[in-house]
């Protein structure tokens, strides 16, 4: 899609520099800018939904990844505690 892209500018750019003497027809002129327009428009569009699923397959990665923890709230961590200990602890 890039690479379209970067195709059709160098030719509006090639066709812009051969006819600066000239004046281009109006009607040509206005259904290239058309045509210009309608592809760079589906190309943000294409982009703009890569991009909001990159966002929700983000999402789902944190969510999955935050599955495996479970906080409680009110017991004091210690660095390199025994788990298993603490929990038997709390709840008997």
């Amino acid at each position: 899609m890039i690479g379209d892209l970067k195709l059709r500018m160098e030719y509006f750019e090639g066709a812009l520099q051969k006819n600066t003497n000239q004046s281009p027809d109006i009607t040509t002129l206005a259904a290239e800018y058309a045509g210009f327009k309608e592809f760079t428009l589906a190309a943000l569009r294409a982009l703009q939904s890569q991009i909001e699923l990159t966002v929700r397959s983000v999402d789902q990665l944190e969510m999955r990844g935050r599955r495996k923890i479970l906080l409680i709230h009110g017991v004091p961590e210690e660095q390199k505690e025994d788990t298993a200990a603490v929990v038997e602890k709390v709840v008997t």
